[in-house]
């Protein structure tokens, strides 16, 4: 897993704003239908670096693709 796939972007907490309930709906939520999503991980723990896609199991949409940084 050392070389990700172009789709990936890297996560910014400037994207995330808002109360608690707002920024889980964000999170958590399909941005087509509203229905909760399927979020997988996958870790690189070599580069300390977490994969991770979401997909909604109602309409289909892979909502995101994002690379979370571990430090």
């Amino acid at each position: 897993m050392s070389t990700f796939d172009s789709d990936y972007k890297f996560e910014t907490y400037e994207e995330f704003y808002g109360d608690i309930k707002q920024v889980q709906q964000l999170i958590d939520a399909c941005q087509i239908c509203g229905s909760r999503l399927m979020i997988n991980h996958l870790t690189d723990y070599t580069n300390l670096l977490v994969q991770e896609s979401a997909i909604c199991p109602e309409c289909g949409n892979k909502n995101r693709k994002k690379v979370h940084v571990l430090n």
